[in-house]
Parts: structure tokens; sequence; C-alpha cells
């Protein structure tokens, strides 16, 4: 694991040199304005060169103006093509006049960018303002090809005040966008870009092209014509030579606008019918190089942090593994020991088992002896009888095998002593020899689990490696999401400003429409009601009407027959004793007839406004979603962003303290004493601050930096130097005469301290002390023994005796003084 995070460290320095050498190689073609022509790189060198001359007025190029990524870096330089070489002038310059005096001179062709044609109305005036009446002066004075190209451009500056761009193919398919929707630039120069990309479209191959361009030469698509800025270039013959680009209805296209396409494989092709292809030539790569140059500086500094945490991770991966190689000596050192406790106590267990087993054969032989004793005392006894002549000699013998008897059972108690020490030590050798097996359990239980703690610590290095890659992809998008969240926050704000304006007017809306519905279906109600009432009025006078028509049907049938009166005689005088009958009748008819025609002129009042109602309210909801979602996003994006910080502050202010504190004791063993710190500036946030760095040397005051001697400043930037190479070590070091303004005691000092930094840095030192050459391994020099030849010459101070010659040659490296004193 040690080696595979070296060898990630060792990857990561390759691809940082790389990226330097690449990063060199761009700022040196940036430097030397390589692919620009020479009238540009002329123009450019004079403008550098004269702060005040007459070239003072130019911006730079339209390829310095822009940011683009890489991605499109290409496509935008296709889309530019020659504009990309082209000098943009501020505005009100006096340039022009100072171009038609003196033209002549140029080395070549070149284009110029006059910002006045695309300043506001107001600004544009603002400035002619303060130019005042001596412009015109000087412009009536001047020569006639000077006020033709003034009046022109003065008339450009009212006739294109504004610049338009195309609009339309954003939808169809096999679009990516405008071309000016893919850079960045200041604010000045936004309507120059939009005059010089805002016609071309970036399409994703030629066949897309071709079929918009037929698209809109045969009318399906309908774009807006607009005019366009005037651009003049200065040839190498002196003359003034005016290119009007004016994008004015044509005769040829029946008013169509020039529209160009660049494909994602860099073909350009306009809807005239212009096609170009092939690879483009490499010295004209400008807004690729810029663009891969500030990618490059970007990724950079994130390699360097990333060999930052490598090289951390490889520092602290090694003192975990020294620390778990003396943890793994100590345990084999213990186990040894007690293997080999464990082989004496089984050496005393055997030679414990020998002596019991002599021990028991002697117990044995005394029991057998015993037994044999015993028999023969039986047959004694039993002879007592038969042989009572012998019973002194035999009671002799008796008391003598009594004695025997005494001096067996006196041994065999011995041997049972013995016996029982022996058990009692065999005891113990067997609780001991349980011990140690126990301890070896125990250790070999230990051992299995520190190899399973290793591989399991291993694992979680892996996968912490593996979690960490992840963490920077994911810390990688986190950063993309948070840019595009931010540009999406951005619309989702103007979306939720405008639908909160639209909220606001269909909440008014519904409002108005809620109380008409309310006054209408009162007002319907209301007539209902009438109508219903009327209705049963004239049913019930209708009713009523017929009875009485009966009724009076009879009784007019009756008092004519009983009066012998014609019936229309009697009508007659009925109507002219009640003449308003009649006209009441037709008010009620008419009346009804006008409350049912309002009710049919209602209409379908409630649906309409619930249908809209609900309508507004799906869009309220979604908005609002939508607003909730952005919202959330914010404070993750603001969390992030916080966490992050907080720990790069948190990482810097440890650095900072560290090397303060290296620096500190450094600078004391360079000057001898003395006092040194390292200040940040003020400022709220500690990544913005500034470094101070206040010395006191020792018998002096407190200085700046700027306030010290020559020797001071540079033996107080070499304890610096040393501090962060004694925090990151570096593989090696180039001093160029670093020891030019010290004396000898201080340059003693000074090579004391690389001594101690020799086993971490190789160091190349370029110098003329005898003192700092005394202590390097190594010398390399160039002599020119012959005029106009070179010869390098290298020693090594081991092949060097004490008389300064080289032992294998016998050459005199350094003479005698008293040589150098006739020398001098």
């Amino acid at each position: 694991l040690w080696n595979e995070a070296k060898a990630h460290l060792m990857e990561l320095h390759r691809r940082h040199s790389a990226m330097l050498g690449r990063i060199s190689t761009l700022e040196e073609l940036q430097e030397r304005h390589e692919g620009l022509s020479p009238g540009v790189r002329y123009l450019l060198t004079e403008a550098r060169r004269h702060a005040d001359g007459p070239f003072r007025d130019i911006s730079g190029l339209v390829a310095d103006l822009i940011q683009v990524e890489v991605d499109a870096a290409m496509l935008i330089e296709v889309a530019l093509g020659e504009c990309a070489q082209y000098l943009v002038v501020e505005p009100n310059s006096t340039l022009l006049e100072a171009l038609c005096q003196n033209s002549q001179g140029f080395p070549g062709r070149v284009g110029f960018i006059w910002m006045d044609d695309f300043l506001p109305e107001g600004q544009r005036k603002f400035r002619e303002e303060l130019a005042g009446a001596g412009g015109s002066a000087s412009l009536s004075a001047s020569s006639p090809a000077l006020r033709a190209a003034e009046v022109h451009r003065r008339a450009a500056a009212s006739r294109f005040a504004h610049v338009r761009i195309t609009n339309g193919l954003d939808q169809m398919p096999g679009v990516l966008g405008r071309a000016d929707q893919f850079i960045q630039c200041e604010d000045l120069y936004l309507p120059l870009f939009k005059y010089l990309l805002g016609e071309t479209w970036i399409v994703e191959d030629l066949n897309t092209a071709m079929k918009l361009s037929h698209q809109i030469y045969s009318r399906e698509l309908t774009l807006p014509l607009f005019p366009a800025v005037d651009l003049l270039e200065l040839s190498g013959t002196g003359r003034v030579e005016k290119e009007v680009s004016a994008r004015l209805p044509d005769p040829m296209t029946g008013g169509l606008p020039q529209i160009h396409f660049v494909t994602v494989a860099g073909e350009r092709y306009s809807s005239d019918g212009i096609l170009c292809i092939g690879p483009q030539h490499a010295s004209s790569n400008l807004i690729s190089r810029r663009s891969e140059l500030r990618t490059l500086g970007s990724q950079l500094q994130i390699l360097l942090n990333e060999i930052t945490r490598a090289d951390e991770e490889v520092q602290e991966t090694h003192q975990k593994l020294e620390n778990r190689q003396k943890s793994l000596a100590e345990l084999e050192d213990a186990q040894d020991e007690t293997l080999q406790k464990l082989f004496e106590c089984r050496k005393e267990i055997e030679a414990a088992g020998e002596r019991q087993n002599q021990l028991r054969n002697r117990v044995r032989e005394f029991q057998e002896n015993g037994q044999k004793i015993q028999q023969k005392l039986e047959t004694l006894r039993m002879d007592h009888q038969k042989k009572s002549d012998e019973k002194n000699a035999l009671e002799e013998q008796a008391a003598e095998i009594q004695r025997e008897l005494e001096n067996l059972d006196t041994e065999i108690l011995q041997a049972d002593a013995l016996r029982s020490e022996k058990n009692l030590l065999v005891t113990e050798c067997k609780v001991q020899l349980a011990k140690c097996e126990e301890r070896v359990e125990s250790l070999r239980n230990s051992l299995r689990r520190l190899d399973a703690d290793m591989t399991e610590r291993r694992k979680i290095i892996h996968e912490q490696q593996t979690q960490l890659e992840q963490n920077q992809k994911l810390f990688t998008e986190a950063e993309r999401t948070a840019l595009a969240s931010n540009a999406r926050l951005a619309d989702f704000y103007c979306a939720q400003e405008q639908t909160a304006l639209e909220l606001f007017k269909l909440r008014k809306q519904k409002n108005s429409s809620n109380a008409e519905r309310s006054q209408i279906s009162e007002a319907a109600g209301l007539l209902r009601e009438k109508i219903r009432s009327r209705e049963e009025k004239i049913h019930a006078l209708q009713l009523e009407k017929g009875t009485l028509a009966h009724e009076s049907e009879n009784v007019v049938a009756r008092l004519c027959e009983d009066y012998e009166i014609e019936q229309e005689d009697f009508f007659q005088r009925i109507d002219s004793f009640m003449p308003g009958e009649e006209t009441k009748q037709k008010d009620l008819h008419r009346e009804i007839s006008q409350l049912r025609s309002k009710i049919q002129h209602l209409g379908n009042v409630n649906a309409d406004s619930l249908k809209e109602l609900d309508e507004a309210q799906t869009v309220f909801d979604e908005i609002f979603a939508k607003y909730q979602e952005c919202a959330s996003a914010k404070e993750k994006l603001t969390r992030t962003i916080e966490r992050i910080n907080e720990d790069c502050r948190k990482l810097f202010m440890r650095t900072f303290e560290r090397i303060g504190e290296y620096f500190y004791h450094i600078f004391r063993d360079l000057f001898g004493g003395g006092h040194a710190e390292l200040q940040l500036t003020e400022c709220p946030d500690p990544l913005d601050a500034g470094v101070e760095i206040i010395a006191q040397p020792p018998g002096k005051q407190r200085l700046n930096l700027s306030l010290m001697s020559g020797g001071e400043k540079t033996m107080t930037c070499v304890a610096l130097l040393f501090a962060l190479f004694k925090n990151h070590p570096s593989q090696f070091c180039i001093l160029d005469e670093v020891d030019a303004a010290l004396d000898e005691a201080n340059t003693v000092r000074l090579t004391e301290i690389l001594n101690q930094f020799r086993d971490q840095t190789q160091f190349i030192i370029i110098s003329h002390s005898r003192k700092t050459m005394s202590v390097a391994n190594t010398i390399y020099g160039v002599t020119m023994q012959d005029s106009g030849i070179s010869k390098q010459v290298s020693v090594k101070f081991e092949e060097v005796n004490d008389n300064g010659e080289l032992e294998s040659l016998g050459i005199r490296l350094f003479p005698a003084e008293s040589e150098s004193q006739t020398e001098k």
C-alpha cells in the first residue's frame, strides 16, 4: 500500500512537471505572439514598449478580450476567422490620425475595430462632448483621407447605435447554440462580440448547417435583419481601406440575413453557399492557447493540492507501517521468548517424570522386599513353637529385622515425602505448562488479531483511498453542479419574479372573478326566485283568469239573456269602465320576457371561472415547488462552500503556524539569536490575507523585510525557504548565488543549515564562495582554456587530497597561499 501511495505521488509529480512544461510552452508562445501576422506583432510590441505613444489606445487583440472553455475555443476561433487577430481600439482614440500620417512602416496587414461604433448613444454623445471643440479643429486641419474616414465613422456611430442579433434557431434539432453564448467578456466589449458572433451558430454537423441554410433561403425560417459596424483595415501599402460588412437586404437572396454555421468538426458554412473545411493551421490557435493556459492554471492548483494530500498520505502510511513493523517485531521477540520458556519447562517436566519413575521403581522394590520380609516373619512365627531353642537367635534376628524394617519404613517415608515433593513439582510444572500454553495461545490469538487488524487497516486505507478519489470526483462534480446550479438559480430567480408577477395578476383576476361570480350567482338566484314567483303568480292569474272568464261568460250570458242586451254592446260598456286592465297584463308579460333574456345572456360563467382558477392554482403549485427546490439546492451549495472554506482555513492556519515556528528556529540558527515571525495582514478571511515578515536580528530593533540590509534580507529569506522545506521537503533545490551578499561567518552558518537538509533535498548551488564549495560533494565548472572552446569539468571532493590535487590525475585544483599572493 505504501508503494502504491508512493507511486501515485510520483505520478502526480510527473503530471505536475508535464503541466508546468506545457504552461511554460504556452506562455512562451503567447509572449512571442506566435501565430500573429508581422504587422500585428509590430503594433503590439510598439504599444507595450511606448506606453504614451500613438498606439496607447489599443486594448488588445479580439482573442485577448474573451474567455472561452477549451472545448469550445476551436469553434469560436473558426467563427471569428481573421477577426481574432484584429486590434480593438478604445473609444475617442486619436490612433486614426496617427495611422493616416505614418502608415508606410508597417510590415504587414493589420485589422482594427473601433469601439466608438459599439457604444450606446448616450455614452457616445457624452464622450464627444468631453472631446470638445479641439477635436473638430484638428479634424478640419487633417488630411482629406482622415476627414473622410472620420465622417464615415461618425455616420456609422449614428447608424449602428444598437447592435442586434439573430434569434429563432435555438430550438432547432442539431443546433448547439449561438456563438456569442459560448464566450465571456467585459460589458464594454459585449456589443462587439454580439456583432462578430451574433450571426454565427454552432451546429453538430455539416448536414444540419446545409439543412438550416436551405430552410432560411426557402423562407421556411424567418430571421430578423440588422445592420453591422464598419471595420477599418490598414494595409502595408499605406492606404486606408474600408470594409463595410452591413447585413442589409440582399436583392439576390430576397432580403435574407447572412447566417454562418460552424460545425463541431471545425467546418464553416455560410447561407450564401460558401463552405470552408479542412484542419486549421496550428499557429493560428490564439483562443485555444489562451483557453488552455487558463484551464491549465486552474488544474495546476488542483494538482498541487492533490500532491500535498498524497504526500501527507504517504508520510502517514509510512509512519503507520513503521509502527506496525515495530509492533510485529516486539510480538515476534515475545513469541520467541515464550517458546524458549516453554521448551525449558518441557525439559524440566521430562526430567521430573524420569525422577518420578525412578522413585516409583525404588518404592516397588521396597514393597517387594517388605512382602518378602512379611512372608519370612510369618514363617518364623510359625516355626517359633518348633524352634524355641532358637528363640534368642530368632529374637536377635527379629530385632535386627525390626531395625531393618524401621529403616525401610524411614526410607519409605522419605520416599513418600520425596514423591509428594515431586508430585507438587510436577503439578506446578503442569500449571506452569498450562499457563505457558495459555500464554502461547493468547499470543497466537493476539498475533491473529493483529494480522486481522492489519488486514482490516489495509482494507480501510484502500477504502479511504477509494473514498478519497470518489470524494474528489464528487467535489469536482459538486463544483460543476454548483456552477450549473448558480446559473439555474439565476434563471429560477428571474422565472420566480416573472411567475410571482403573473401569480399576483392571476390572484387579482381570481379575486375579481370570485367577486363577479358571487355577484352573478346572487343576481341569478334573485332572478330565478323572481321568475319562479312571477311564473307562479302568472299561473295563478291564468287559473283565476280562466275561472273569471268562464264565470264572466256565464254572467254575461245571463245578463244578456235577462236584460236582452247584445254581448258586443255589453263588452263595449265594460271596457269604458276598466281601461287599465289590459295594460297591466302587457306590462307583466314584458317584465317576464326581460327576465328570461337576462338569464340567457348570463352564459356559462361559473364553469369558465372555476377552470381558470384551477389552471392558475396548478401553475402556482408548480412554480412554488420549483422555488422550494431552488431554495433547497442553494442552501446545500451554501453549506458545502462554507464547509470547504472552513477546511481550507483550518489547513492554511495549521500550515502557517507550523511554518512560522520552523521559521523562528531556523532564523535563530542562522543569525545566532534574534527573533522572527510571520504575520497575516488584517483581513476578515485568512485565505485573502497577505503575509508580512517581521524580523529582529541580534542587537537590533524589529524591522520589516524592506528595511534590512542585503545580507539580512538574504538570511531571512533563506530561513523562510528552509522553513517551507522542513514542512514539505522538495526533491531538489537550485540556489543561484544565494551567498553573494554574505560574509564568511554567515556563509558558514548557511552551509551548516544546508548540511541539515541534504539528507532530504539535493541542492544545486551556483556560487563563487570557497566556503560554500567546501561542503559540496561534487563541483561542476565550465572553463574556456582555448578561445571559443568551452569545456565542462566535474570534480568529486572524495578524489581530492589535502594538497588540493586530484589523486588520480595529479592536478592541483586550488593554488597554494604563496602562489595566490604572487598571482595577486
